[in-house]
C-alpha cells in the first residue's frame, strides 16, 4: 500500500496510470460521432465502455446540475435522477434509457436514494416563519413573488415514494408544527431494511442527522444525531454502524439504534483536548485537513472497510476500528466515489473529481489503473457530483454539467497489468 500523506491539492497523484483507455473503443458508435475501434493491435487499452449519455433537463437551454442519482435493478434496470431544477426523473434502461417519468417537488433536489422498495427524495423548500401550522410554501416562496429574507427560510424536505406498487409520496415531518425534515437543506440519505421495517437516516446543512422509521403508516423521527458542526455531506453503513462525514473535516461513527456517537476521527489539525471525551477519538491523528465530501464501504476477505474522500485532495481507507490503512493524494479535490468489481472479480474504486475527471484505482493497493477525462476519452465538464454502481460491472456518473454517463468495465484490469 502506498501511504502518501501529502495533503497538498497541487501534489502529484502518485505514479502515472498503468493503462490508457482507447477513446474510440470507449465511446465510439455510441457517444458523439466517433467510429468504434475494433483493432486488436490498438496501442490503447480496450477496458471500459461508455454506453449512454443522458441529458437531464432537455426542456432548458441552461445547464441543470445533477447532484444525485440511484438505481433499481428489479425487475428491470431503472435510473432515478435528482436535479437542481426541482425534479426527480425516472429512466428505463430496457428502452434505451428513455425518460418515463418526471415529477416536480421543490426548488432543488439534492439527493435521491432507492432502498427497501422505496424511493427517498431530499429537496429544498421554503418555510415562512409567519406560518401558523408549520407548513411550507411552494418552491418559489412568497406566493410566487420572490423570497422574503425576513420571514422565509430554506428548509429540507424528504419524500418517500413506494415503488411496488407505485404510489404518491409520503412526507417526513419533524413534528405537527414543523412540516419539514430538516432546518437546512437535505444533503445525504442512507437507508436499510425492507418495507415497513426500513430505517432512514437523513442529514442536512444544519449539521444534524435524523433517524426515521415507519409508525402507523407515517414516517417518524426516532432519534437525532448531533455532533457535526457544519454540513453533513456523506453517509454509509458499514458493519452495522453508521459513518458520517462533513465540511467540518470530521468523520463520525454512530450507533443507529440509540443515536449515540461512538467514535470521532477528528480533522488532522484538531486539538484533541477540546473535544468531548465521551466520543472516543480514533484515527491516530490521520484525519483529513479539509471538508470530507464522501464515504464508500467495501468488504474484503471478510473485513469491513470505509473509504473517505476530501477536498484536501486525498482518499483514505479505514478499517472497522477506524484505524487508517492507506492514504493517497489525487492532485485535486475529491467529490464522489463508488466501488465495484472488474470482470476478473478484482475490487476497484472509482473516484470523481472537482474538475470532472474520474480516476479508477485498485483496492486495497490504490494502484492508479486509468483515468477518464473529457479531454482524452469521456468525462464531465465540472465536478462529478455522484457515482454509483450497477449490475454486470457497470457504474454511473452524474455531474455539475447536468449529464449522466453510463459506464461498464469490460476487462480484467489486474490481470492485464500482471500480464
Amino acid at each position: 500500500v502506498n501511504n502518501n500523506n501529502n495533503n497538498n491539492n497541487n501534489a502529484p497523484s502518485g505514479p502515472a496510470a498503468k493503462l490508457r483507455p482507447c477513446k474510440n473503443f470507449t465511446g465510439g458508435g455510441t457517444i458523439g460521432n466517433l467510429p468504434a475501434c475494433n483493432n486488436p493491435n490498438c496501442n490503447f487499452a480496450h477496458i471500459v465502455k461508455c454506453h449512454k449519455k443522458l441529458v437531464i433537463n432537455t426542456n432548458s437551454n441552461q445547464t441543470t446540475p445533477c447532484p444525485s442519482a440511484c438505481i433499481s435493478s428489479s425487475p428491470t434496470i431503472q435510473i432515478f435522477t435528482g436535479s437542481h431544477d426541482g425534479h426527480w426523473r425516472l429512466w428505463d434502461a430496457s428502452n434505451n434509457f428513455s425518460k418515463v417519468h418526471e415529477e416536480k417537488v421543490g426548488s432543488k433536489v439534492n439527493t435521491v436514494v432507492q432502498s427497501g422498495g422505496w424511493l427517498f427524495v431530499g429537496y429544498d423548500g421554503i418555510y415562512d416563519s409567519r406560518s401558523m401550522d408549520g407548513s411550507c410554501l411552494g418552491a418559489g416562496g412568497g406566493g410566487g413573488g420572490g423570497h422574503n429574507n425576513k420571514t422565509e427560510f430554506t428548509v429540507g424536505h424528504v419524500m418517500a415514494y413506494p415503488l411496488s406498487p407505485s404510489g404518491p409520496g409520503v412526507p417526513f415531518h419533524i413534528g405537527s408544527m414543523a412540516r419539514y425534515a430538516s432546518a437546512g437543506s437535505i444533503k445525504s440519505i442512507v437507508a436499510g431494511g425492507e418495507g415497513s421495517s426500513t430505517v432512514v437516516v437523513a442529514t442536512g446543512s444544519d449539521g444534524l442527522g435524523r433517524v426515521w422509521g415507519q409508525e402507523n403508516g407515517a414516517w417518524r423521527c426516532k432519534s437525532v444525531l448531533s455532533g457535526h458542526v457544519r454540513e453533513v455531506t456523506g453517509l454509509v453503513i458499514s458493519g452495522g454502524h453508521l459513518w458520517s462525514c462533513g465540511t467540518d473535516a470530521q468523520i463520525r461513527i454512530w450507533d443507529m439504534g440509540c443515536g449515540e456517537c461512538k467514535h470521532v476521527i477528528p480533522a488532522s489539525s484538531t486539538n484533541n483536548s477540546n473535544n468531548n471525551n465521551n466520543n472516543q477519538q480514533v484515527g491516530g491523528g490521520d484525519g483529513h485537513c479539509g471538508p470530507v465530501t464522501c464515504l464508500e464501504s467495501f468488504v474484503m476477505q471478510g473485513e469491513n472497510y470505509v473509504v473517505s474522500g476530501s477536498l484536501d485532495g486525498t482518499v483514505k481507507i479505514w478499517d472497522s476500528k477506524a484505524q487508517l490503512q492507506a492514504t493517497e493524494s489525487q492532485g485535486q479535490g475529491v467529490v464522489s466515489m463508488t466501488s465495484l468489481e472488474d470482470t476478473g472479480g478484482n475490487m476497484v474504486l472509482v473516484i470523481g473529481m472537482e474538475k470532472g475527471n474520474m480516476m479508477v484505482r485498485h483496492l486495497p493497493s490504490f494502484m492508479n489503473l486509468f483515468t477518464l477525462d473529457a479531454r482524452y476519452t469521456f468525462g464531465h465538464n465540472g465536478a462529478v457530483r455522484c457515482l454509483f454502481k450497477g449490475p454486470s460491472n457497470t457504474f454511473y456518473s452524474t455531474g455539475e454539467d447536468g449529464i449522466v454517463l453510463v459506464w461498464q468495465l469490460v476487462a480484467n484490469l489486474a490481470g492485464m497489468i500482471q500480464g
